[in-house]
């Protein structure tokens, strides 16, 4: 898995970042962490594969996505289980 983004700083320079990880909790994160560091983003796109997804950048507020996306895995979990 593997997220690019571009990101502008408080002096109007744009730089381009990417990560890579196993783990989609991960690569967020990373990108999360740019918006705590005070980067402003401008792009995200989440690649998995072949497959390109643009993220809405205003879903990155500085914070770790781990614990909202186990919460919401165990939902998942949960409904699917009684189908």
């Amino acid at each position: 898995m593997l997220i690019y983004c571009t990101t502008v700083d408080i002096r109007g320079d744009y730089t381009v970042f990417s990560f890579a990880d196993s783990s989609i909790d991960e690569c967020l994160d990373a990108v999360s962490k740019q918006v705590y560091y005070g980067l402003q983003l401008v792009h995200v796109e989440l690649i998995e594969g072949r497959k390109s997804t643009y993220l809405p950048t205003d879903a990155f507020d500085g914070h770790s996505m781990k614990i909202p996306l186990e919460q919401l895995r165990q939902q998942w979990e949960q409904v699917l289980s009684k189908s």
